[in-house]
């Protein structure tokens, strides 16, 4: 018998947003692969979303992988943390961010991630991009009452 006590829990939205916030704030760029509080953040951003969508999972995965960023340009990951700051930016504001700002904001992400498109030629990397902005942006529509009132 088997005497492990397992811990069930569904996806926290509150949990995850600040998974991303820490992710995106730390950076994604070759010197920060190698660093403690980054691999701590993005394995435990992949778990939490693991909760929600094993494909998802592995979208954030691809584009968060030690050997993507070795692998693409800085300049696509500068592109991805600008994307990525769009929606940080939204979910510390919300408390004061009115629907025109978020929508402008994540028009601004969306424009972003259409630039990385076109340099990356439309490749499984972009698609799990375009997953990611998707539910982002779906995270926020379906979240958002539980975020405005925290700190993030």
């Amino acid at each position: 018998m088997n005497n492990k006590i397992s811990e069930e829990r569904n996806f926290n939205p509150v949990n995850f947003a600040h998974l991303f916030t820490k992710v995106r704030t730390i950076g994604f760029s070759a010197k920060m692969i190698d660093d403690k509080d980054f691999i701590l953040y993005r394995e435990e951003l992949i778990k939490e979303v693991n909760l929600y969508s094993k494909d998802l999972a592995l979208d954030f995965a691809k584009i968060l992988s030690s050997q993507n960023i070795n692998y693409y340009k800085k300049e696509i990951y500068d592109l991805i943390y600008t994307c990525f700051s769009h929606f940080v930016e939204i979910y510390n504001n919300l408390h004061q961010y009115k629907d025109a700002t978020i929508k402008t904001n994540i028009r601004i992400a969306r424009t972003y991630l259409e630039d990385i498109k076109k340099k990356l030629n439309e490749n499984s990397f972009a698609t799990s991009l375009e997953n990611i902005i998707n539910f982002l942006e779906f995270f926020l529509e379906k979240f958002k009452d539980q975020l405005v009132n925290i700190s993030i």
